[in-house]
Parts: structure tokens; C-alpha cells; sequence
């Protein structure tokens, strides 16, 4: 999963800034500023940067799972974007999202609450491409993390 630390993260943030604000001008919404992830990204910056790390990776990876729905020709549009300040593709960034499942599938367990999150994405999503008995496989493992969390 991502590695963001004090050496990366003005990349990463970067990199986020840059989907978010494609995100929204295809949206043709006008967001207030100051509600925007970057400005609270910017909030704690200044309260803790351990906090933004933080809030970073949970942030980009959420925008990057929920950006394999946009159709091929916004996705092409994105990469361009991307590509043109020397940053990653997007199928670079999500190929360590791509691959949890089959890590998780592997070890038999999830580590933590992104795992998780990424994981009861993946199966909810019906197109995704594992196998049935991948599928049943990863709800187990599912919810084997969620009785952890309960007890």
C-alpha cells in the first residue's frame, strides 16, 4: 500500500490535488474552498503531520478506487493530465489497490482498516474480476476482521 512519509508527501499530495480538482471540474460544481480535502489536508498539515499522512493515504486511496468507474476517455483525459507534470498513471497508482486482494487472499487475513475498506469495496463491486471462490474466500476473511473489531 502506500508508503506516504515526510520525503514523499508533497508528491503524493500532489498527485492528489491534481485528481481531486479533475474530479470536481467534471462535476461543474462549485465547492467551497474551504471544505475542500486539500484545505483540510492544509488544517492538518499545521495540527500534526502524522495526522496528514494519514489522511492522505486514506484519501488517495479512496479516490483512486472510486475512480475506475469514470469511462476510458476521462481516464485517458486523466492520465494525460497526470503524464504532463511527470506524475504516474493511474493504472501505476492503482496497481498496489489492484493487487490487495490477492495478497489478502494469500496471507488470509487483513492487517487494518484500509485493507478492510478496500476489500468490502471490492466485493461489493459485482464486476470485479476475482473468482467466485475468491469472492466467498475474501468474505470470510471479511468478516473474521470484523468480529476482531467488535470484540
Amino acid at each position: 500500500m502506500f508508503k506516504i512519509n515526510k520525503d514523499n508527501y508533497d508528491n503524493y499530495k500532489f498527485i492528489f490535488t491534481v485528481i481531486w480538482e479533475f474530479q470536481v471540474n467534471l462535476m461543474n460544481i462549485d465547492l467551497n474552498p474551504e471544505y475542500s480535502p486539500i484545505s483540510i489536508l492544509n488544517q492538518w498539515e499545521k495540527e500534526s503531520e502524522a495526522k496528514a499522512r494519514r489522511g492522505l493515504r486514506e484519501g488517495l486511496i479512496d479516490i483512486l478506487t472510486g475512480i475506475k468507474d469514470l469511462p476510458n476517455e476521462l481516464l485517458i483525459e486523466l492520465n494525460l493530465k497526470l503524464t504532463s507534470y511527470k506524475l504516474p498513471t493511474i493504472e501505476i497508482l492503482t496497481s498496489q489497490i489492484k493487487n490487495l486482494p490477492a495478497k489478502i487472499l494469500s496471507r488470509g487475513i487483513i492487517k487494518n482498516v484500509t485493507e478492510y475498506y478496500i476489500i468490502k469495496e471490492v466485493l461489493d463491486d459485482l464486476d470485479y474480476s476475482i473468482t467466485d471462490m475468491e469472492r466467498q474466500k475474501l468474505a470470510i476473511i471479511l468478516f473474521e476482521f470484523e468480529k476482531k473489531q467488535i470484540s
